[in-house]
């Protein structure tokens, strides 16, 4: 049996989202375990990352906004790029099409109405 429309979510695009907040945060976190503790320009990598994850998180939770979350995830992929190296690349990558796949969903109509 089929879930409601609003249990539905964007599965896939929301679990790339996911993997790549999880790498965009990897590797700023590294480097700064690495310098012990001293504040430094990773910190932006940190933040950046926090907010694809959390958009992902946000996403799960609250599936009529997921359009939004994706966009602000694909936004802040970009943007890793210059903060945190985007997750080695494929971070950035995977946040992208995770976000784009969040972005262009949309419930499917169970009345079969246009």
């Amino acid at each position: 049996m089929r879930g409601s429309a609003s249990t539905e979510r964007p599965k896939l695009g929301l679990t790339l989202l996911t993997l790549a907040g999880l790498l965009i945060l990897w590797m700023p976190l590294v480097i700064y375990i690495q310098e012990i503790g001293q504040f430094s320009l990773v910190f932006g990598g940190v933040v950046i990352g926090g907010i694809v994850l959390g958009s992902a998180i946000l996403g799960w939770i609250y599936p009529q906004r997921v359009q939004i979350f994706g966009v602000v995830g694909m936004i802040f992929s970009i943007l890793s790029l210059i903060g945190a190296l985007g997750g080695l690349v494929i971070g950035m990558l995977l946040g992208i099409v995770g976000g784009s796949l969040c972005a262009a969903w949309a419930p499917k109509n169970p009345s079969g109405e246009g």
